[in-house]
Formats: C-alpha cells, structure tokens, sequence
C-alpha cells in the first residue's frame, strides 16, 4: 500500500501510518486469512492484486491507529496471565489453508474473546445478528482452534467499543446502549451455523484462488459487501414519498397483496430502493480498481418497480 500525506501530517505520525499500513501478513494463493474468508471474493481478489498500487492517505488511516492502540494495551496485560493472548494459528481444509489470529482464549470458562472498535450502529447491527460476520469469524477462530487441537471454546465474546458513543444519547435516546464499550455473547454450540460458515469459508478462499489464478474477472460484490441501504417500498405512482417500506420483498408483496389492504396496482407499485453505496465510496481500498464501482457512479441510485417482476403469491 502507497501512503499520501495530503495535509501534511508530522513525520513521526506518518511513520506510524507507515508500519499500521503494511503491518499484515502476506499469504501466497493458497492460504488466506480469517478476515479475507468474510469479505467478498471480488474485495479479496483486486486487494491482493492490486497491493502494491492501493494508495490511502494517513487522514484515512485513523481508525486503524485506534484499533491498533487498544489492542496492544489490552495484549499487554493479559502477558503471563491466566489467559491466551494474541496467537495466529491456521489450518489446511479441502486443500486450502484458513489462517486467524484471535485476541484472547480463557480456559477457565472455554470463552472466546475477540476486541472491535465500531460505530454504536454496527454493534448493534451485529448484536441483533442483522450481520452475522462478527459471529462467523469467533466460530471460525474455535474451528481453527480444535483442528490445532487446543481448547476448544464453548463460548464466544465480542468486547466492542464504540466509537462514536455518546453519553448524551444514552441519557436521552431510548433504545440507545448505555456503556461505550459492550460484550455480545453467544453459545458456540450451533452446529449447523458452524458447518455453513466453514464451508463458506472455504468456498470463498477456493474461488478467490481460482480467479487469481486465471486473472480473469472476479465475480460482482453484492448490495450487501457494498454496505447498501436497501429495502421494498409501496409508492403511489408518480409519488416520492412512501406509503409502508419493508426489509424484504416478500414482506412488502404479502403486506401488498394482502386481502385487509390490497392496494390498487393501476395506482401502487411495489419499488426496489437501493442507495448509498457507502463501502464502495468511503472504505474499500479497491474502488479504484473496480469496474464495477466505475460504473454504479453513473447511476448510484436503484428505484426499480418489481411488481410484475416478483409476485411470490
């Protein structure tokens, strides 16, 4: 990665960009981290074959300087304790290797605890399990675990802290956390779940070394690896505003269609809104070198009427 200092930044601070930037292990074709495995195989890809041309400024590099500091104050103290801190350990699976390195292991209650600096809506997002990637990376660190034949955690914590929290919120919005820094805990007892994100995982590191390989083309990122808002509005046609908006198409076709309030289809359309491309725009390093973010510019914005398009009834 190729660091700018556009605002001009102190040396000694762009020492530090410098080290943070290019301080991650490089893997050949073959292995790929815990990390990668949970990102798109397009983001993977274009990352690793665009390496030594992605250029960040330091200004961008802030909130990794953030996760960084805290993750060494907090290594720093487990040393010599009764807990396991900070090992990088990998497994080979179906001819692939799957490298992690998770944050701290207490074997006095088999517990999992992995660190993150986030925004109050991500955690909350992660809590509720509308994304499930901080999950499936403490089921992939115990996966890694047992086939190196440690301890193998019957529990997983995610200790998030936010970094955006406000006290005044917390004071005055309901619903709002009331700590800055939250645990997320969960039963790493769902075998389905661990079975499913394994072989996802091993599926995104086959087919990202495919593509690699061929240098063809990787596949598209989704609305979802491109952090979309997305969701399913009923507008009255030629209208702006919307009359109900749902997550899903089907909650929007069944609330539609449905007998109590069905709406007149000469009048109302069920309409796909898409928006906001925000890692594409804000976060991923690759948009340079990505066609496909070369082209959403044009049209960033989807308001599509599917309703001859998806009738599920």
């Amino acid at each position: 990665m190729k660091l700018t200092n556009k605002t001009g930044l102190p040396e000694p601070l762009a020492r530090v960009a410098e080290k943070l930037a290019n301080n991650h292990p490089v893997f050949d074709k073959d292995k790929y981290s815990v990390t990668e495995v949970l990102k798109s195989t397009r983001q993977v890809v274009l990352a690793r074959e665009h390496a030594s041309e992605i250029e960040q400024d330091i200004q961008d590099t802030f909130s990794m300087w953030n996760g960084t500091a805290i993750h060494a104050l907090l290594e720093s103290e487990a040393v010599g304790s009764e807990y396991e801190a900070e090992q990088r350990i990998e497994a080979e699976i179906d001819g692939v290797v799957i490298s992690g390195g998770f944050d701290l292991f207490y074997d006095g209650d088999s517990t999992l605890y992995d660190y993150k600096t986030s925004k109050v809506a991500t955690i909350e997002r992660q809590r509720k399990l509308e994304e499930t990637k901080w999950l499936e990376q403490l089921y992939l660190y115990k996966i890694l675990r047992e086939r190196n034949g440690m301890s193998v955690p019957k529990k997983g914590v995610i200790i998030a802290m936010a970094t955006d929290f406000s006290k005044i919120k917390a004071g005055t919005q309901m619903g709002y956390p009331e700590h800055p820094i939250q645990m997320l805990e969960w039963e790493l007892n769902d075998k389905e779940f661990e079975e499913a994100t394994l072989n996802k995982a091993v599926e995104r590191a086959k087919e990202s070394r495919e593509y690699l390989e061929s240098g063809d083309e990787p596949p598209l990122c989704t609305y979802s690896d491109c952090w979309c808002t997305e969701d399913y509005a009923i507008i009255k046609h030629g209208g702006k505003r919307a009359d109900k908006v749902f997550k899903t198409a089907d909650e929007a076709f069944e609330y539609f269609f449905n007998k109590d309030n069905r709406y007149d289809r000469n009048k109302y359309s069920v309409y796909h809104r898409v928006s906001d491309y925000k890692n594409c725009r804000n976060y991923c390093p690759c948009a340079p070198f990505c066609e496909q973010w070369k082209g959403l510019q044009d049209h960033e914005e989807i308001c599509e009427d599917i309703t001859d398009k998806y009738v599920p009834f």
